[in-house]
């Protein structure tokens, strides 16, 4: 398996062969590790000319964000026109009802995806999980690990699958607290370890949030500590932009050194859709522009959360396709100036 997702750009906990980045990520460079002086909190990659090179489809409750199997097929050709080359899926758990019918969303993913990546996020079935006892864990674990059996079954020889993605985030501020830690990493090492049983031959992420409640240097130990246990592949941060806090860049600095200690490969999410709405109302070119430039100094990849508002202009309803098609050709223009 070659590409974003099995190209190990550290090494790896399970020893992947190196791959061919293609599309935008042939500009991509190995990452200097030789700058963790104490206080030099300079961004590790600091000439590194990316833009966003995975999307996340969401297909929700319907049966697929797209119209038909012909439609999937065009859409995933226009992210391949874009340089990105791997698509994070997630499908929700009323995916799983349609999983043996013929308008099955992630089979047509798979059908039309032959060049792409595709990472399966597994069910976010309890949006709460941090306040379940470790009975109600355990239930959590052996439901994603169901689903995990299925899909591993149906999909787990093709070309295009290249690992699992574990949808319930880490905020570090649980990673200060010795009993919440302990019950964090449990369930997170015990899930991994099960789902490299299962499928041994491809990668495993997870999502991370910073909450800036502690000091950098602690940040760092904190994080080296969970994924020294957890075993993850790829830890995908949430939620971080230049202005998020004052000490955003110190905190990305010890996320950075942690994973690169531990050989986890670190990438980001770029939101496409504005914080300041309550609706779906895409971000503006600006704000992507902003956040592309500041994270792709720290993160080796840089994920579309979600691909719909700026990389697939003709999913957008009626009302915003207009505004979604001008977005998107901003974006390519963008994306050719830098090349």
């Amino acid at each position: 398996m070659k590409g974003v997702v099995m190209d190990i750009h550290h090494g790896s906990h399970r020893n992947f062969p190196t791959g061919i980045v293609i599309g935008l990520l042939s500009l991509i460079f190995s990452a200097p590790t030789g700058f963790a002086m104490k206080n030099n909190f300079s961004p590790p990659l600091p000439n590194r000319n990316i833009g966003l090179s995975v999307a996340l489809l969401e297909t929700g409750s319907a049966p697929t964000v797209f119209s038909s199997s012909i439609d999937c097929a065009s859409q995933l050709d226009q992210l391949r026109t874009l340089g990105i080359p791997a698509v994070l899926v997630n499908a929700g758990r009323p995916f799983a009802a349609v999983s043996l019918q013929s308008n099955d969303p992630l089979a047509e993913i798979f059908n039309a995806a032959e060049s792409l990546e595709i990472l399966v996020m597994l069910p976010r079935e309890e949006p709460d999980w941090l306040a379940l006892d470790s009975s109600r864990l355990e239930k959590l674990r052996a439901a994603m690990l169901g689903y995990a059996e299925e899909t591993c079954a149906r999909f787990g020889t093709k070309g295009a699958f290249a690992g699992w993605v574990i949808p319930y985030e880490i905020p570090d501020s649980y990673l200060a607290d010795e009993a919440k830690r302990a019950r964090l990493t449990e369930f997170y090492s015990s899930l991994v370890s099960a789902l490299q049983h299962l499928d041994p031959t491809h990668v495993i992420a997870g999502f991370g949030r910073l909450s800036f409640e502690s000091e950098t240097l602690a940040v760092k130990e904190q994080w080296a500590r969970l994924l020294e246990t957890a075993h993850l592949d790829i830890l995908i941060l949430r939620g971080v932009s230049e202005t998020v806090h004052p000490a955003v860049n110190e905190h990305l600095w010890a996320v950075t050194r942690a994973a690169d200690e531990q050989s986890v490969r670190l990438w980001a999410t770029i939101d496409t859709f504005s914080k300041e709405s309550e609706s779906t109302q895409a971000a503006t070119f600006a704000s992507l522009q902003t956040q592309v430039t500041f994270l792709r100094k720290y993160a080796e990849h840089l994920v579309a959360f979600p691909a719909t508002q700026y990389l697939l202009p003709d999913t957008a309803d009626s009302a915003s396709k207009e505004n979604t098609q001008r977005l998107y050709q901003d974006y390519r223009n963008w994306c050719r100036q830098q090349r």
